[in-house]
């Protein structure tokens, strides 16, 4: 019986500890201003669990980074579509799905990134 108990309060520990690095990491990447690392954090803290209000003005947070990052972001995208990396270009598109780069664009990065991945299993 007890057993079941502690691994309860076990499994809460942990969701508590996820919910507060979540939350950590939501106000690191926020006073950052780091538009990949606040992404990262909105999605980890969606899935943890975080309070809405701290969610949406993260959010709020990102749309006016992204409003200002989205030139730069084009032309890291524009630029990785260029390189062979298909790690980093899945990052930037998501980014740019994300502030909403010319779709064109993306589409472009969606095609090479399928392309690389092609490559990546054929070599496998």
């Amino acid at each position: 019986e007890m057993q079941g108990e502690g691994s309860i309060y076990f499994a809460q520990a942990i969701q508590k500890r996820a919910l507060q690095r979540a939350e950590r990491e939501l106000r690191f990447a926020g006073k950052q201003g780091d538009i990949h690392m606040l992404r990262a954090a909105i999605q980890k803290a969606e899935e943890v669990g975080v309070d809405e209000k701290k969610i949406i003005s993260s959010k709020a947070k990102f749309d006016k980074l992204s409003t200002a990052a989205k030139p730069a972001i084009q032309a890291e995208l524009k630029a990785a579509i260029e390189g062979n990396d298909a790690v980093r270009l899945d990052d930037v598109i998501q980014i740019a799905r994300a502030v909403q780069v010319d779709e064109e664009i993306v589409a472009r990065g969606e095609a090479k990134l399928k392309a690389l991945r092609g490559d990546y299993e054929v070599q496998m």
